[in-house]
């Protein structure tokens, strides 16, 4: 029942509703009108005025005591599959800005809305790889993405970015490791805007953000805090024309250890509409890596950036720990209020203004031949923002969010998955001299790592996969240099965990160059490590789940099989991997 509820939640095509919202305060993403009435056909506002008559059949949705808005804009998030912008929209977020994706969850979205099966779930553009260097910010999550060295491969590196199909480029200059330099970061905003793309950097200090607007960002993604703000940030960012998106909910707990997502995790009005990965991130309380004093720089600087005339855009770099797609839009705006600025101002920044920043035309406001992208709440929430709390009705393209349906499943989306062909519980055994696997993801070789099948392998087989690779000198340790494979399909579900549970752990057969090589079991709590020789014979190692810390078979998000954690050359091959019972 739950798989038929699902794919009634995942197939659901209708036709867009007519329908009236009569007598309703608007919020038109700029400003208030008071009593008022919005007309909706065929997905998109028709009109906007006082005493409109509703066509016939059409339904009609008393607006008084309520605020209609349009569908909220979070302007900094990450997919780890599209049932997060189902929850997304559950909460009134009707466009989500991804700024770091699998590229696959991207293809995903876009065939399914081509075949018009995205009306329950939010809108999304996407910046799917980001730009970083060897071991810099994003190498971090046991994810083999290119990076980028120089200033000679910053039109490449956007090209192929564009290739992927990103709406936009992100680029990771600071924070807090190896990073891009200032001139491979001119060159990468250059070759954005010459394939006419907006180009955003990731930043955390003072001296990131004035050399980033120097270069001609677009615009900031975080905020400063590593000192007071000065004046020149605010006008250097008018200068050139820049936004910002402060993510403060996430800088706060992540950073700060101050007060997070709990007061959505553990409020009955909100659980039945999270998905219970995102009750859990909310539930966090991660420890201070910073005083409190640090992530209140980024608040102080909120006024100077309004009165300036700086968009502020809001963004809540959801999928994170103690933050979560759709509902922490709504905490956002609280702490943007607090910091400063008026409740219209905050709600600018997730309607109109993000629409604005990010090049939407058709969305972001109340206005005839606008999307119906609308949001309609109690009260009043251009006086007290924790208002757009209260949810009365959700419009995607004139589409009536159906709760009652996603509340069905909401709890089983992210339930553990068997992955699909696993029930052999072969996983690669190199035989027809390719690199692939029988499920789940290929094998992924992190940067500088090379794998190419070979003649000979275990037990008089015909082939087997040859690894190498060579181990820097002050290579961070979160970075890994192997291979790694997911037994979900990361095209459908990046990092989700697998049921495995009809099996006891996974055994593959190597040889090598006598270097004590590692296992890295990732679940999403953590990571378990192994080791195991690859001496100059055949062996076979058997890893049991119970030793990798995954007692019943299920939480497994993918396995690295990495050099020695030493500098040096390496070498090993690998055949015949497989679960065993």
């Amino acid at each position: 029942m739950r798989f038929l509820a699902l794919l009634a939640l995942c197939l659901r095509i209708q036709a867009a509703e007519t329908f009236l919202v009569r007598n309703v305060r608007v919020f038109d993403g700029v400003r208030v009108i008071e009593k008022t009435s919005v007309l909706v056909s065929r997905g998109v506002i028709q009109q906007v005025g006082p005493d409109l008559l509703p066509p016939k059949d059409a339904q009609v949705v008393g607006g008084e005591g309520k605020t209609l808005l349009p569908g909220l804009i979070d302007a900094h998030t990450h997919i780890n599959s599209v049932n997060d912008l189902r929850q997304a929209l559950a909460f009134g977020v009707t466009t989500e800005l991804v700024m770091f994706n699998w590229p696959g969850l991207q293809s995903q979205f876009r065939a399914l809305d081509r075949k018009g099966q995205t009306p329950q779930m939010a809108d999304a553009r996407f910046a799917d790889i980001l730009a970083t260097v060897p071991g810099g910010h994003g190498t971090q999550y046991g994810l083999p993405i290119p990076v980028i060295r120089r200033p000679q491969e910053a039109q490449a590196f956007v090209d192929a970015r564009i290739a992927e199909g990103s709406d936009y480029i992100k680029i990771i200059y600071g924070a807090g490791g190896p990073t891009i330099s200032r001139e491979t970061l001119a060159a990468l905003v250059t070759a954005a805007h010459e394939r006419g793309k907006l180009a955003v950097a990731h930043i955390t200090s003072i001296q990131n953000a004035h050399e980033a607007l120097e270069a001609g960002v677009d615009g900031l993604m975080h905020m400063i805090m590593d000192a007071r703000p000065d004046p020149e940030l605010a006008a250097l960012a008018r200068k050139h024309g820049a936004f910002v998106v402060p993510t403060f909910s996430v800088q706060r707990t992540t950073i700060c250890g101050m007060a997070g997502g709990r007061e959505f995790s553990e409020n009955p009005r909100f659980t039945p509409d999270l998905m219970l990965s995102a009750i859990k991130a909310l539930a966090l309380a991660p420890g201070a890596r910073y005083p409190a004093s640090v992530c209140e720089v980024g608040p102080a600087a909120i006024p100077s950036l309004r009165d300036a005339g700086v968009p502020i855009l809001v963004g809540t770099d959801a999928t994170n720990s103690t933050v979560a797609h759709g509902i922490t839009v709504h905490g956002e705006l609280d702490l943007l209020v607090k910091a400063g600025l008026t409740p219209i101002e905050a709600l600018a920044g997730a309607t109109s203004a993000a629409a604005d920043a990010f090049r939407l035309k058709d969305r972001g406001r109340i206005a005839p031949g606008q999307r119906a992208d609308l949001l309609l709440v109690n009260g009043d929430p251009t006086k007290n923002i924790l208002d757009t709390r209260e949810i009365a009705a959700v419009w995607k393209q004139g589409h009536a969010f159906d709760r009652t349906a996603y509340r069905a499943v909401v709890h089983t989306l992210d339930d553990p998955l068997v992955p699909a062909g696993s029930q052999s519980g072969k996983i690669s055994d190199f035989e027809k001299g390719r690199v692939e696997t029988n499920f789940g993801s290929n094998w992924l070789a992190f940067d500088g790592v090379r794998i190419q099948t070979v003649a000979g392998g275990s037990q008089t087989k015909r082939g087997s996969l040859a690894v190498s690779g060579e181990i820097e000198a002050g290579r961070p340790p979160y970075v890994w240099p192997g291979i790694l494979f997911m037994p979900v399909n990361p095209n459908l579900y990046f990092q989700r965990e697998a049921d495995l549970s009809s099996w006891s752990g996974f055994a593959f057969w190597s040889r090598g160059d006598g270097g004590t090589c590692r296992v890295i079991a990732k679940t999403t709590d953590g990571q378990q490590e192994k080791t195991f020789v690859a001496g100059p014979d055949w062996q076979r190692h058997t890893f049991s789940f119970t030793d990798l810390n995954i007692p019943s078979g299920k939480g497994l998000v993918s396995i690295i099989i990495a050099g020695p954690n030493q500098p040096g050359r390496f070498a090993f091959q690998l055949d015949d991997v497989e679960l065993f019972k």
